[in-house]
């Protein structure tokens, strides 16, 4: 059986690590406000799959404290990945594979330069989930992820990974890293970046069948035709038939129930790459689609331009 820590025991951590613990898996937690709560209390999961209570919890408010693992999910936000030099050491073996359930582009790169040797894999999570109050997670929708191998050499150990979360009725599947990285970019900046900025309900701001580029009026659609559109200014346009993948994607999405994402939960500042990782700055520079989205919204006034510095 394979041991599994979870670092950011949030929205996405909180749900599949409990998943997993509720399944008779090993699952040591890292908590932050929460950790006397859920230490006293649990771990309460309220979901549309099936709602469960964790009652005694492997909760730690360091991991200095926990043990080693075979499996570390990552699941902070990636604008605090440099706290990973500090937090991750006590939790490595030599075999540990660490996956980042994170959205970005190039967040493996930069973590493995900090542990060159670390065996690493990204997890795009697919999921309507919040945090609502201490040690309780609200999970409304779809739940699957995709685990994309980066620098993991121990296949079985991956394959065994996508096993165990299927044990625990999360349905998880094995998918070409790149493609992972940037399909789930283009799902997740118009609906968790647009919605916090605009501070709309996912239902508002998704017109799939509309050309209007007004922000009353389908403001998501530009924005995944501009994310699809970096794809192809980085060489990965082979990912998506033109257009018709992102319009795909608002029509699944205008299924989904209307929710606030929990990205703009609590922040004082919110950033796009608190969404996307270094996709925003990297589209930036390179002069992608993308700029010209963030230049029209400041001109629209819809965004003040702080957001995007």
């Amino acid at each position: 059986m394979l041991r599994y820590g979870v670092i950011g025991t949030g929205a996405i951590g909180g749900y599949y690590g409990a998943k997993l613990a509720h399944s008779g898996q090993e699952v040591h937690f890292l908590l932050h406000k929460d950790y006397e709560y859920v230490k006293k209390n649990g771990l309460q999961v309220d979901s549309c799959d099936g709602s469960f209570h964790l009652s005694d919890v492997n909760a730690y408010s360091s991991t200095q404290d926990m043990p080693t693992c075979d499996v570390v999910f990552v699941c902070l936000k990636s604008v605090n990945n440099h706290l990973l030099a500090e937090l991750l050491p006590p939790l490595l073996h030599q075999d540990t594979l660490v996956v980042l359930i994170q959205n970005g582009i190039g967040l493996e790169a930069d973590v493995q330069k900090m542990f060159p040797r670390l065996e690493l894999a990204a997890g795009l999570a697919f999921i309507c989930s919040a945090k609502t109050e201490p040690g309780h997670i609200n999970h409304q929708c779809y739940g699957y992820i995709n685990i994309g191998n980066y620098s993991c050499h121990n296949e079985e150990l991956m394959n065994q990974l996508i096993r165990d979360f299927k044990k625990a009725n999360v349905d998880a599947n094995l998918v070409e890293y790149h493609e992972a990285r940037w399909k789930k970019a283009v799902w997740n900046m118009p609906f968790n970046g647009m919605t916090v900025a605009l501070n709309l309900q996912t239902d508002k701001g998704t017109n799939a069948g509309s050309n209007s580029y007004s922000p009353a009026n389908g403001c998501q659609h530009p924005d995944v035709l501009c994310r699809q559109n970096d794809t192809e200014h980085f060489g990965h346009d082979a990912l998506f038939a033109k257009h018709e993948a992102g319009l795909r994607l608002l029509q699944a999405h205008g299924n989904l129930l209307p929710v606030y994402p929990s990205a703009g939960r609590g922040t004082k500042a919110w950033t796009p790459n608190a969404e996307t990782g270094n996709a925003g700055s990297r589209t930036t520079v390179s002069g992608s689609p993308t700029e010209r989205l963030k230049n029209w919204l400041c001109e629209e006034k819809t965004l003040s331009l702080h957001h995007f510095l």
